[in-house]
């Protein structure tokens, strides 16, 4: 396996920090003596690999005190001559507060809001809200990572979940790209529809007002599916010949998304890629073309707080949104089984199915995943997973700028 600047050299020390519970012996365990991997700063050259072996390129820089960490050893690059700490290189770089990741994930994943899990864990909403952020950076990253070394052997399903953030004036489409056997998710999207259906005449009038303020770009789905299109090209091209095809429904914005990417419809002339579609109509039972996405869209309904229907715990903010849907993707991926019918028992991961191996996707969703903090500019990430990590998923009426912490895109 290769090996990381993230592997786990720690010894049980950190378990105070993961689990919350006061350090027995603060005296002699705060200080942590763990190699720095590399220069945080971006601009230094043993920022990238092939990482920095030994110590010969930083010298201890003093010490500094914190309440929630006890003593931090700082250091100092000898190449850039920038000033860092051990907690540089820990998910809670930059936290006040210090709760269990793995109990946020767990909550973020069984429908319960951020006010439910901050009563769970014993901090308040917007603690919680920080600490998912910080998560689904996580998430992102990894699943980039085993996104970006997988070879799609099998078909793949896609259409839109519907839902809505922030006012049912804005409902929305979570597009799933979504793996036909495994039932692994590949892709997803975020597009804010216009508001559509038989209203009352006090509704139509409230749209007109919503929408001199904020219009949905009525070509929102295209671009989401464009942009799906782009990925297409980019898995035949890694496809070692195979033909790679994707099953939708019968929705008119797919097809015209697809056709925007040229180099599709170059692929599917020469018989390297298919698209099908199927009538959505359709009962959504096993036999459906369309079953891993109906699959997925009763999954999100049961799952994530945000999507239960008539729920009262919708998402005020697009970004937020798909930042508890990176939680949930690497939970369902890479840590749920395949099958839990005692009839057809399949204890592998949905990742697995598709074609991971097991020591690679706990490499990245291990124990380090929890504590130890991933760099932007180590990552792979597609398109929405990028969107994701910068907070730039456009929020209806989200007037002001998006507050981005410098630190993230390190």
């Amino acid at each position: 396996m290769e090996s990381s600047p993230f592997s786990d050299t720690s010894d049980s020390r950190d378990e105070s920090r993961i689990t919350g519970r006061p350090d027995p012996s603060p005296s002699s365990s705060t200080l942590r003596e763990e190699d720095p991997p590399f220069c945080p700063n971006r601009e230094c050259v043993w920022h990238y690999p092939p990482f920095p072996q030994g110590r010969g390129w930083y010298v201890k820089w003093g010490l500094y005190e914190t309440e929630a960490f006890g003593s931090v050893q700082r250091y100092r690059c000898t190449g850039c001559g920038k000033t860092f700490s051990s907690q540089t290189f820990s998910l809670d770089y930059y936290s006040k507060r210090v709760v269990d990741y793995r109990m946020v994930e767990r909550g973020v994943s069984e429908c319960m809001s951020d006010a439910g899990v901050g009563r769970w864990v014993g901090v308040s909403g917007k603690v919680v809200r920080n600490k998912v952020g910080r998560l689904a950076r996580q998430a992102v990253w990894a699943h980039g990572k085993l996104y970006e070394s997988l070879e799609v052997r099998e078909g793949v399903v896609a259409d839109g979940a519907e839902t809505w953030c922030r006012s049912q004036y804005f409902p929305g489409h979570v597009n799933w790209v979504v793996g036909e056997e495994s039932q692994m998710v590949y892709l997803q999207e975020y597009v804010t529809l216009r508001r559509k259906g038989a209203m009352r005449e006090a509704q139509k009038r409230r749209r007109e007002e919503v929408e001199r303020r904020w219009k949905a770009d009525p070509e929102g789905i295209e671009a989401s599916f464009e942009r799906i299109g782009e990925e297409m090209v980019r898995w035949v091209e890694r496809s070692e010949g195979r033909k790679v095809v994707l099953t939708t429904d019968e929705h008119p914005a797919y097809v015209r998304g697809l056709a925007r990417v040229v180099e599709l419809e170059e692929l599917q002339r020469c018989g390297r890629f298919e698209h099908r579609t199927v009538s959505g109509k359709r009962a959504r039972s096993r036999d459906n073309p369309l079953f891993a996405v109906n699959y997925m869209d009763r999954e999100l309904r049961k799952d994530v707080a945000n999507h239960v229907r008539q729920t009262t715990r919708a998402a005020r903010n697009v970004n937020d949104l798909m930042n508890r849907l990176a939680l949930y993707r690497v939970m369902h991926n890479y840590r749920k089984s395949y099958r839990l019918r005692p009839d057809q028992r399949d204890t592998r991961y949905h990742g697995e199915v598709a074609g991971l191996a097991r020591e690679r996707i706990e490499a990245e969703v291990g124990d380090s995943y929890y504590r130890k903090r991933r760099f932007f500019t180590h990552g792979v990430l597609p398109a929405e997973g990028w969107r994701t990590w910068t907070r730039m998923w456009g929020t209806p009426m989200g007037e002001g700028n998006v507050y981005i912490p410098r630190f993230i895109l390190d």
